[in-house]
């Protein structure tokens, strides 16, 4: 894995709600879960709890109805959501 994207996912986890929330809003959503199902249990639990009750379960969903990720997909996902946090 990319020890700077790692460190880059870490520091999202410490962006204030607004900012959290926006960026979920911004990003797309296919990319979110992707991005999602290759993080960690803590940051995953972050961005659910910066939606909705409702989108955090679609997401939830759709993060399983993936099935196995390419860590080249999960890489690319994570810098996508990296970058538009900047």
């Amino acid at each position: 894995p990319d020890a700077d994207l790692d460190r880059a996912m870490v520091d999202l986890a410490k962006l204030d709600a607004g900012s959290a929330q926006t960026l979920v809003r911004q990003v797309d959503k296919d990319k979110l879960a992707v991005a999602l199902k290759g993080a960690s249990q803590t940051m995953r639990d972050f961005f659910l709890a910066q939606m909705s009750t409702r989108a955090a379960k679609m997401m939830q969903d759709d993060m399983q109805a993936l099935g196995p990720m390419r860590l080249k997909d999960v890489d690319e996902a994570q810098g996508i959501l990296v970058n538009l946090a900047k």
